[in-house]
């Protein structure tokens, strides 16, 4: 039996790290972690003007929609112009787009499962 849960949290653990990456999207300190589509490899949060906004970066959408030039590489920049002052950070692992509260990676976890099951055995 213990065999048996040892399997299925690395089964867990596997399928897991075959999703796509998972972001915090929404606004005004109203986030919610959501699964980003397959494509997505990072997470955007935007502030401007005390307001901030968090999603999956998907590069194509943005371009077409707000024509910016952001660097594609992980970290932040700084916008400023006559309008607003905003500064975008972008980033490339689950969750990293949300607080500073810690979130439990899934691979950590899974192997906690099995260490478990094991000294049950």
């Amino acid at each position: 039996m213990n065999m048996m849960f040892s399997v299925a949290c690395l089964l867990w653990m596997c399928v897991g790290s075959v999703c796509g990456l998972q972001c915090f999207s929404g606004a005004s300190s109203s986030y919610q972690l959501t699964d980003c589509r397959s494509s997505v490899t990072q997470c955007l949060k935007v502030t401007a003007n005390d307001q901030t906004i968090k999603s999956c970066f998907d590069t194509t959408t943005v371009h077409q929609l707000v024509g910016l030039d952001l660097s594609l590489n992980d970290g932040c920049q700084t916008e400023n112009t006559a309008l607003y002052s905003a500064e975008y950070c972008l980033c490339s692992t689950d969750a990293c787009n949300g607080s500073t509260a810690s979130h439990v990676n899934k691979m950590f976890a899974a192997i906690l499962f099995v260490f478990a099951a094991y000294i049950m055995m």
